[in-house]
């Protein structure tokens, strides 16, 4: 069989080209595919659609792939034929419902020479949306209908999508993985960057860290109290939360009214690069979330050899063994939380031995490359499955 064609289409509400997409592009190229990028004209980070050029990735940026606005949809999903006719492309791989959902529009409607299988990574259900009770339902109706094959980011999301209707044998379970080169560099790097000079600087005996946006269902509001207690008997405790949002003014008002907004720190929205070299002055990861998938900031924390405390959501169950690789508390437990950050604070050295088990898995398991080699098998079976029914 020939070099496979793959039209990888991101899924960035907030940032158009994402970090970690452009990771899994980059050695999705390397394991075999020819990868062809598509994006919402914004860049998580700079110089992310320059790297895709430099190892070859062809990037095409338009709008419309994330818009609710049906003339905008459909002018995304003419302009996503014109690729697939350009390109010659075997497969498209979209990384989220909308998405998804203009490939099938333009499968459907505007592909003229072939109409390739198109395949779904399922890495969000709109948790913490108003309707978060019905994706489950609407997102297994719309992999039956518009996807050929789809691949949930874990067994937990699998086993949901089949229990709400999801035809199984389109299901094959591909987690996230880490670009660990890439982080390993940057953390070895000794040299600070200035946006956080004043958190490094300043840094205490132990240091939590959580860094995520700040939504309603991250749970930071929980991370803050557990901190509050914590601090009444470990006083040089200190809490990073690394990240902006629509939570965030009420959160650092939450740390003053509690009286600790001198260990809480919130330097804003940092860049990838930056929480590499953040991860490496945390003790503590602490994962408050109220519902997750399968989060990279798991597998990041895990990678960079931290202690882990988090909420058993999703997937997170997967990859934290309680007691084994980390401690897994129940979702908005302030008290559970904080119990789990003082055992490790109180325990560093059964702490680091939880770290390096983390780190032990992900090399194991959760790298970037097993990812890409997985999904290169994936795209082989559908183009079996596409010429035995022709």
């Amino acid at each position: 069989m020939k070099r496979p064609t793959v039209l990888f289409i991101a899924s960035g509400k907030y940032v158009g080209l994402p970090f970690n997409f452009t990771r899994l592009a980059i050695a999705l190229e390397e394991a075999g595919p020819r990868v062809v990028v598509v994006s919402e004209p914004k860049e998580e980070e700079k110089n992310l659609r320059e790297e895709l050029i430099q190892r070859g990735i062809k990037h095409y940026a338009f709008g419309g792939l994330h818009d609710l606005s049906v003339k905008n949809t459909i002018g995304a999903a003419r302009t996503l034929a014109r690729i697939v006719d350009f390109e010659n492309v075997d497969v498209i791989h979209a990384q989220g419902i909308r998405e998804l959902i203009v490939a099938f529009i333009a499968s459907r409607i505007f592909f003229h020479r072939k109409k390739p299988p198109i395949v779904l990574s399922v890495h969000s259900l709109l948790r913490g949306s108003s309707y978060e009770n019905l994706t489950p339902l609407i997102a297994s109706f719309l992999l039956n209908v518009c996807a050929d094959l789809a691949l949930p980011v874990a067994k937990s999301v699998a086993d949901n999508l089949v229990d709400f209707g999801a035809i199984p044998n389109k299901m094959v379970i591909v987690y996230n993985g880490i670009d660990l080169d890439l982080m390993d560099e940057i953390m070895n790097d000794d040299e600070d960057l200035s946006e956080l000079a004043n958190v490094l600087n300043d840094s205490p005996a132990i240091v939590v860290g959580y860094f995520a946006r700040m939504d309603n269902f991250k749970g930071h509001k929980y991370l803050i109290e557990a901190i509050s207690e914590v601090s009444k008997s470990i006083p040089n405790i200190k809490l990073i939360l690394a990240g902006d949002g629509p939570y965030k003014n009420s959160m650092e008002n939450l740390s003053r009214r509690l009286g600790i907004e001198k260990k809480v720190l919130f330097p804003g929205k940092i860049s990838h690069k930056s929480v590499y070299k953040l991860l490496k002055r945390v003790n503590i990861y602490a994962f408050p979330s109220l519902g997750e998938l399968f989060p990279f900031a798991i597998l990041e924390a895990m990678a960079a050899g931290k202690p882990i405390v988090a909420t058993n959501v999703g997937g997170v169950g997967e990859v934290i063994k309680n007691e084994e690789n980390g401690l897994l508390v129940s979702p908005r437990s302030s008290y559970e939380l904080a119990e789990g950050i003082k055992l490790l604070a109180s325990n560093p050295v059964e702490a680091e031995e939880m770290g390096k088990k983390c780190r032990n898995l992900i090399e194991a398991k959760f790298t970037v490359q097993k990812v890409a080699h997985d999904l290169t098998g994936c795209y082989k079976l559908i183009l079996q499955r596409k010429y035995q029914n022709n």
